[in-house]
């Protein structure tokens, strides 16, 4: 009817009185004749059964352990460049007017009503455009101060001084142009010599 205690005791290698061992396992071991033995009771077909389960059992853990090794292989995606930081300045000069038509217009009166001014001006930015982009940069950015404290803050400027006590209406009204259009006034001076194009070809006060 089956085996008795004392021969699977036997089988086991156990000598003496009755002893617990842990038997040794090898990665083999559901292949050897005692395992088959033990698990599928001597029956042949059984054992080939069992041996083709086992097979597929180590089939499909190789394909999984093979596809987690490529999944792991693949690189994570690349991240984008950051998107810059003023784009405004980006813009070239022929496309200025097109792309801030409001302030475009608003300069365009601002120098129809002064037009000795914004020829001066406009002129100025021709020979200084470092000069007129740091100017542009402080109407924008120093909203609290006047333009005595700027005239003051850059003595050694020339003819900007003079335009600025000839024509203060008009210098006055320039710096609120920049303060309600920062980013025109931003992009038009971040093209040397932009100001000086911009009458040139758009208003054509000379």
């Amino acid at each position: 009817m089956g085996k008795s205690v004392a021969s699977c005791l036997q089988l086991e290698g156990f000598t003496g009185g009755i002893e617990q061992r842990k038997p040794q396992v090898s990665i083999m071991e559901p292949f050897s004749d005692a395992y088959f033995h033990y698990g599928c009771g001597g029956n042949n077909r059984n054992k080939e059964d069992y041996m083709k389960f086992c097979f597929n059992m180590f089939t499909v853990t190789g394909t999984l352990l093979a596809l987690l090794g490529c999944a792991a292989a693949v690189p994570p995606p690349a991240v984008p460049p950051p998107a810059a930081a003023n784009p405004s300045a980006r813009i070239t000069i022929d496309r200025w007017a097109d792309n801030y038509p409001q302030a475009s217009a608003d300069l365009g009166t601002w120098a129809r009503n002064h037009r000795k001014a914004a020829r001066k001006f406009f002129e100025w930015d021709g020979s200084h455009p470092e000069k007129s982009r740091i100017f542009v940069t402080w109407a924008i950015t120093r909203r609290g101060e006047n333009m005595d404290t700027f005239v003051a803050g850059h003595p050694n400027w020339p003819v900007f001084d003079r335009i600025m006590e000839r024509h203060r209406p008009a210098a006055q009204t320039f710096i609120a142009w920049c303060r309600r259009h920062p980013n025109a006034a931003e992009a038009i001076v971040a093209n040397p010599r932009g100001l000086k194009w911009a009458g040139d070809h758009i208003y054509k006060i000379y």
